[in-house]
């Protein structure tokens, strides 16, 4: 009886091109999450995740 050799898996097809960018990171004083922005926005993109994370903080500091 002839021996069979195995069978090579399926080529699986090739994703598109991806874009990989780097982008700064800082870190939240008050929470330590990594957060990161765009050149030139660190102050927006804190001030953002300030506002969605620790509204309580700042109502308590009387920033807000």
């Amino acid at each position: 009886m002839p021996r069979q050799t195995p069978r090579a898996p399926a080529a699986k097809p090739k994703a598109g091109p991806v874009t990989v960018t780097r982008q700064p990171v800082t870190r939240c004083d008050l929470c330590g999450d990594p957060v990161t922005y765009e050149a030139g926005k660190a102050s927006e993109v804190l001030t953002a995740h300030y506002n969605q994370k620790h509204l309580e903080d700042l109502a308590d500091a009387g920033v807000r």
